[in-house]
């Protein structure tokens, strides 16, 4: 069968080929170009893992304007085949895979959607009468000039360096059978590599009458389980059925089950062909006939004359500005926008992205300007999504689109709510159909494929969060009162409380790093203000997360910052830096009347540090930023299984100590290889960091974080230069993490995290202790199952030599800067005995800081010899915010520099690292101890000892021992403590226990007649004999999460009968 309009034309296998049972033949036999060419003149044959059992054909449609017709394949599924699924007992075992073909009058494209449940393949070929030698595809960028080019013949770079669109220009190569990477049926921006939404072939010698052949995606909305598949170009050196040279074809695969084993039980997309002349191919940098093919079949080319005319109904909030909070807070910070310099100034500080809104509140000339904007604006979406680069114009692509329709609707609200610039009927009902444009055009699936069946990449996971909440709920929400929005409106509280779920685990950690957890968390945030304010439902009181998380993202702040005007900053780990963030505030309003004192403690975060704007939406809008609220804040000890341990003392104090490491893998998005990683504050001062300089460059790799590597893939450790980016996310050194155990005793806290790849296990456990607010102390143990040798390394905020058993030390300072792109360079290696090793470190000076900074010393434990390298790496990269506080606060350029030391061991590895301020050296002499696998030493009237598993402290007539481990056994003097973490606090007439971490149970004896509780405790069994009391505690803990204010630990009390 052959359906032809006169332009294009396809042929089709139809009533004899199911008359006469040949099933498998493939639905596309040949395209037909002008002059009655056929593109093959070959048969083409649909392969499968079993033959068809039927082929059937119909007519869909047929009018005057366009035919369509299906053909349908069935199939008897394979046991257990290549790709295939398990034939359960009851299961249908029935494949299908159907082909439909749209042909529309006096048209130049062929419209083919293709659905299945079985894998299939067949080719169909293209270059007969076409003889392509190059290709064009427009895209994203290519990885290399092979792979595309621009007009100049450089490389394809990325829209966002390139600043336009434009298509790659392609030179094919018959010389070896190649298959270029399949059509993008929808792809976010970056995900478009080395191909496009559309392809053009031709050959760049014939005339301009010559035929091309273009291919290009169809409808986003009809896409189930669309990943990794589509059609794509392939290229042959011969025809394998009748040796022609140069062959060129369409290749068509549906696997169920991708190469990254994804899998999908149906797969269904449509793509288009498009057939013209060679006229009709235009500059790479112009718009393509193909493309506005693209927009009306694909795109919402054919329906955005509707979208602006019909009408619709807009909430009152709207028209007042009271979107996120009352419009009396709204009406007033416009009044004193108006009236106050020095407000309006600041308001655009905060928010200078909203400066617009600001500025037409202030001058009547700036809302006529805006107003203008508006207007025309409302033209320009109109001819983009019809005659530009539609759904793919950069600035309304995705999650780039919603945050300008966003911004746009806020401006037309801010407008409708100025008394001061009353808007005529006409110009009401052009903003109000613009913002129905943008809410209709956020809404079509074929701008976006929005649902969870369609199988796209919609890039980082964050991205969603962002589309449906800063784009979707906030259309929906502004327009719950119409008919077309009200059933969309009414399913958004239980949508955000979805997300809710999906973004913040029980404990309240997110699955983001600190910065991107924002890109994530402030849409949400915003969505359930306005639900709030819409009077739709008040999550922020009923749902616990949320609280939750308020409290886990406290604990993500430093002490006050002596490189940043003492303001707190969310510590980095992964893509991101240490930064102010607005969180605070959107948390703050929202849980104002659930929990006053939590939401004064997030104001006053929000306000300590410096402006900062949100890209969700307008702080000012929902913060009442006239009103500063100071309050200390309540950050203490606290744990969030499946992201990080979080150690604090001293909070609220100069001498601040602050401890974090990353314990499991609940925290993936844009995350480094940084299982295991640490970060320091240590006495109000910075002391080991990850790095902030975000993508600047993108330090990602384990090898220049505060982890263990294996040798084997760190030889880099004593060479020339050490890498920082080779590995990240999808080739973590430690693939898998996981919390084995948290344990707060009060002074001592601890986490014990366990990290594996296929050969090897880590496990890490590190203890904060401070019996001092001003003599803080950390502990490290580390041990790797195996014989293989080991690096460990951590980066530290030093400067100058370092003094060690091998002699002062000092690292060639490198620099990664605008001028500079160095590594970090290693000084020759050296060697230290086995036993103790202390190293002192002497702490970068801060200005700001109350002791100038501080130093440290650093003792290293091995049972066998080790050897060290140094090296040292910087960087200049901040935000801009951060930068000029650094500056003001330290009178120079920001940089970021830290000596990282790295030390070979094998099995195992004991630090203790002992900070102290700049004019105190407390740890001058040191016992004995040091020899024997223990370390001792005195603060103040303390007298401290250290083991693998232990914490000794005598005092004054008093003891304290910290029992550290599961294995951990302390025996001395009478006192016995055993079956894992607890301490005991003994002086004449008290005994003081603490338990927590793991379940199970823990005994200790004490060398007295007697012990008795001071009230009844249950699971707890005394037994004396002689002078000898034993005491027996089955302990049982079903939550290693812990909040900041709770203690966590079980507390027994005794008094002692000598």
């Amino acid at each position: 069968m052959e359906i032809r309009n006169g332009l294009v034309g396809i042929a089709l296998p139809w009533e004899r080929a199911v008359n006469s049972g040949n099933w498998n033949y493939a639905p596309i036999q040949s395209f037909i170009y002008g002059q009655n060419i056929y593109s093959d003149n070959t048969l083409n044959l649909l392969k499968a893992a079993t033959a068809p059992v039927y082929l059937k054909t119909s007519v869909v449609r047929k009018s005057e304007s366009e035919i369509a017709v299906k053909l349908e394949y069935g199939f008897q599924k394979k046991e257990n085949g290549p790709g295939q699924e398990k034939i359960k007992t009851g299961m249908d075992s029935r494949g299908f895979y159907s082909c439909l073909v749209t042909v529309r009058k006096s048209e130049e494209i062929i419209v083919i959607e293709e659905d299945a449940n079985y894998d299939i393949e067949y080719g169909v070929k293209i270059s007969n009468g076409l003889y392509p030698d190059k290709a064009r595809y427009r895209g994203w960028q290519s990885t290399s000039v092979k792979d595309g080019y621009e007009a100049q013949g450089m490389l394809y770079r990325s829209e966002d360096a390139r600043g336009y669109p434009m298509d790659a220009t392609v030179d094919l190569d018959y010389s070896r059978p190649y298959t270029f990477p399949r059509l993008s049926l929808w792809d976010p921006p970056g995900g478009e590599i080395n191909t496009g939404r559309y392809w053009i072939l031709y050959n760049s010698l014939a005339e301009t009458e010559s035929v091309i052949l273009g291919f290009f995606q169809g409808k986003p909305s009809r896409l189930i389980g669309a990943h990794h598949v589509g059609p794509s170009l392939r290229l042959l050196p011969q025809d394998p059925d009748n040796n022609e040279k140069k062959t060129a074809e369409l290749f068509i695969k549906i696997d169920r089950r991708a190469p990254d084993n994804i899998w999908h039980p149906r797969k269904r997309y449509q793509w288009a062909v498009y057939i013209s002349t060679k006229k009709n191919l235009k500059e790479p940098r112009n718009t393509q006939p193909i493309g506005l093919a693209l927009n009306k079949v694909a795109g919402i080319g054919e329906n955005i004359k509707s979208y602006v005319t019909k009408p619709a109904r807009l909430m009152p909030s709207f028209y007042t500005g009271g979107i996120y909070m009352e419009s009396e807070k709204i009406a007033r910070l416009q009044q004193s926008i108006r009236n106050s310099d020095k407000v309006y100034r600041r308001i655009c500080e905060l928010e200078p992205g909203y400066k617009a809104v600001w500025d037409s509140w202030y001058s009547i000339d700036s809302a006529k300007s805006l107003l203008r904007q508006l207007k025309e604006l409302k033209t320009t979406l109109e001819d983009q999504y019809r005659s530009g680069e539609g759904i793919y114009q950069s600035r309304y692509r995705y999650w780039k689109g919603v945050l300008n329709y966003k911004y746009y609707a806020i401006c037309a609200s801010a407008l409708f709510s100025n008394k001061a610039f009353p808007l005529s009927l006409a110009d009401k009902k052009e903003l109000e159909q613009l913002v129905v444009l943008m809410a209709r055009i956020l809404w079509d699936d074929n701008n976006v494929p929005l649902f969870d069946s369609a199988g796209v990449n919609f890039g980082p996971a964050n991205m969603p969060f962002q589309y449906r909440n800063t784009g979707r709920f906030f259309f929906a929400l502004m327009l719950a009162n119409d008919p077309e929005f009200s059933a969309r409106a009414r399913k958004v509280p239980a949508a955000i409380k979805k997300d809710i779920d999906d973004a913040i685990h029980t404990n309240g950690a997110s699955f983001g790093s600190p910065h991107y957890t924002q890109a994530t968390i402030d849409p949400i945030l915003f969505s359930a203000l306005q639900l709030k304010q819409s009077g739709l439902g008040d999550l922020f009181k009923t749902e616990p997360k949320i609280t939750a998380f308020a409290k886990f993202y406290l604990s993500m702040l430093t002490p006050a910052s002596c490189r940043f005007e003492g303001k707190r900053k969310i510590i980095s780990f992964g893509d991101g830096a240490e930064e102010s963030v607005s969180t605070f505030g959107l948390l703050a309003t929202g849980l104002g009347n659930v929990n006053k004192t939590l939401s004064e403690e997030l104001a006053a975060a929000y306000f300590n540090g410096p402006p900062r704007f949100s890209y969700a939406g307008p702080m000012p809008l929902a913060v009442d930023v006239l009103n500063n609220v100071e309050k200390k804040l309540s950050v203490a000890n606290s744990n969030f299984s499946g992201y990080l341990s979080h150690f604090r003392s001293a909070e609220n104090q100069k001498f601040e100590n602050a401890f974090w490491i990353l314990n499991g893998d609940r925290y993936s998005d844009h995350r480094h290889d940084d299982a295991g990683q640490v970060a320091i504050y240590a006495l109000g001062a910075p002391l080991s960091l990850s790095s902030s300089s975000f993508y600047y460059p993108a330090a990602t790799d384990s090898r220049i974080k505060s982890v263990v590597v294996p040798e084997k893939i760190f030889p880099e450790w004593t060479g020339q230069e050490q890498p920082i980016n080779s590995r990240s996310l999808t080739n973590r050194t430690w693939p898998v993490s996981g919390l084995i155990e948290f344990a707060n005793l009060g002074p001592v806290v601890l986490s014990k995290v366990l990290m594996r790849s296929e050969d090897k296990s880590w496990f890490r456990t590190v203890v904060h202790f401070s019996l001092h607010d001003d003599m803080p102390g950390f502990i490290f143990y580390d041990s790797v199952a195996g014989y293989d040798t080991n690096i460990w390394s951590i980066p530290m905020m030093s400067q100058g030599h370092i003094k060690s058993p091998a002699g002062l030390i000092l690292p060639e300072k490198r620099m990664h800067n605008t001028e500079l792109q160095q590594l970090p360079k290693p000084t020759d290696q050296k060697n230290i005995p086995a036993g103790w090793n202390e190293f002192q470190f002497t702490g970068q000076e801060w200005k700001s800081h109350f002791s100038n900074g501080i130093n440290w010393q650093l003792f290293i434990y091995s049972s066998q010899p080790t050897g060290l390298t140094v090296s040292h790496w910087g960087t200049t990269w901040q935000n801009s915010t951060e930068k000029d506080e650094f500056k003001k606060t330290n009178g120079r350029s920001y940089t970021e520099e830290q000596q990282i030391l790295r030390l070979k061991f094998q099995n195992s590895l004991m630090a203790v690292l002992l900070p102290y301020i700049k004019s105190a050296q407390p740890y001058q002499n040191l016992s004995n101890g040091k020899n024997a696998g223990f370390l001792k030493f005195r603060q103040k009237e303390d007298e401290i000892t250290i083991g693998p598993d232990f914490l000794y402290v005598r005092s004054n007539g008093e003891e304290a021992i910290f029992l550290l481990g599961t294995k951990g056994n302390w025996e001395k003097d009478g006192i016995h403590l055993k079956g894992g973490v607890m301490s005991l606090q003994v002086n004449d007439s008290l005994a003081v226990v603490r338990v927590h971490g793991a379940s199970g149970k823990r005994s200790f004896s004490l060398p007295v007649r007697k012990l008795v509780p001071i009230t009844k405790y249950q699971n707890l069994i005394l037994k004396s004999s002689g002078n000898t009391t034993q005491v027996a505690i089955d302990y049982s803990n079903i939550n290693q999460d812990l909040m900041p204010g709770e203690k966590g630990y079980k507390e027994f009390v005794f008094k002692i009968e000598k």
